[in-house]
């Protein structure tokens, strides 16, 4: 018996060792600073390797809010299209609350069949499962190829006093400012639309031919 535990002890180190031997590699282009946050290596133009985190909830770094279950359903017999539907329009149809939500639609563990596009045209609606797998709530879409669920606003952007030029001859790929002619009429926490005209002599200057 304890033969057969060495040789097991042995074989436990032996698969190890490696380990410690031959540590993972780390990259030089991103990598973990002695502050414990990430940091980004840029060439020589400073251009870096985006960052996508901040495109989460609130830029990221904060926990998602839990909307409150406005709308129960089962599944019942054949398509259940119109009835999603017609619990994701009585939330719709909701007044936001101070948090902007008007409620989450909650499916019911069950399989849900599904033949047309689920639509949520209002702000704040959840549409929640109870899982997934076996136990959970699964939408199986029937009939000919679709789109499943469809989420889209109303109204255009509307641009307010007068717009401003970007100064730089280049902003690098990663880079959270730039500058600009004028920062009149602006202020902090403002949102802005930033347009960027493609060109031919843009795609040349790329190394692409169009």
């Amino acid at each position: 018996m304890n033969k057969v535990f060495v040789s097991l002890c042995l074989a436990f180190v032996s698969l190890l060792a490696p380990l410690v031997l031959f540590p993972q590699s780390t990259s030089t282009w991103v990598f973990i600073g002695s502050d414990g946050r990430l940091h980004y290596k840029t060439d020589s133009h400073g251009n870096r390797i985006l960052d996508y985190s901040y495109a989460g909830y609130k830029g990221g770094g904060v926990q998602l809010p839990v909307a409150p279950v406005a709308q129960t359903i089962s599944p019942v017999s054949g398509d259940n299209t119109s009835h999603i539907q017609s619990a994701i329009d009585a939330v719709s149809a909701r007044t936001p609350d101070s948090n902007g939500f008007r409620g989450a639609v909650l499916l019911q563990a069950g399989a849900y069949s599904v033949s047309g596009t689920l639509h949520i045209n209002a702000g704040g609606v959840v549409l929640r499962g109870s899982g997934s797998g076996s136990g959970g709530a699964n939408l199986n879409m029937t009939g000919s190829p679709h789109l499943l669920l469809s989420i889209s606003g109303s109204g255009s952007a509307t641009t307010v006093g007068s717009s401003a030029s970007m100064t730089d001859s280049f902003v690098p790929s990663g880079a959270l400012s730039f500058n600009v002619n004028s920062t009149s009429g602006f202020s902090v926490g403002d949102t802005i639309l930033v347009q960027r005209p493609v060109t031919r002599p843009g795609f040349i200057s790329w190394g692409w031919t169009p």
